[in-house]
């Protein structure tokens, strides 16, 4: 998808695209398994929080932190993480804190805040 903006103007809505864009590997093969299998919960914030977006916009799914994204997080990410891949291949250990760090309902501070806590080590296997 060269542009985007370009696509989207000519009619061609932006749901379609990144859906189109989603379904063009095999889901079985990856750790959350087949899109039919994907729970309600999953399908719905993928439904309505990534497919609808023009802008960047990605789902951490699972133990793995499985990457479900839209076309503009692709290409902000110059698709190195590509569908379906576990974070902790793709992502350095300090996103990866961030991450776990969210996950556990914690706030996130930026660096250079007053806050003197970090995120703590890696405990899964995955990362």
């Amino acid at each position: 998808m060269e542009n985007l903006d370009r696509l989207s103007a000519t009619g061609l809505p932006v749901f379609d695209l990144n859906w189109e864009n989603l379904n063009s590997g095999d889901w079985s093969q990856t750790p959350i398994g087949a899109r039919e299998s994907w729970p309600p919960t999953l399908t719905c914030l993928v439904n309505t929080c990534v497919l609808p977006m023009p802008h960047c916009a990605a789902i951490f799914w699972g133990n793995d932190l499985t990457v479900i994204h839209n076309i503009a997080w692709g290409k902000a990410r110059g698709n190195l993480d590509g569908q379906a891949t576990r974070a902790c291949d793709s992502y350095a250990h300090e996103a990866l804190g961030t991450l776990r760090t969210v996950l556990r309902g914690r706030t996130v501070k930026p660096p250079g805040s007053s806050s003197t806590s970090t995120p703590s080590n890696m405990t899964r296997s995955c990362c």
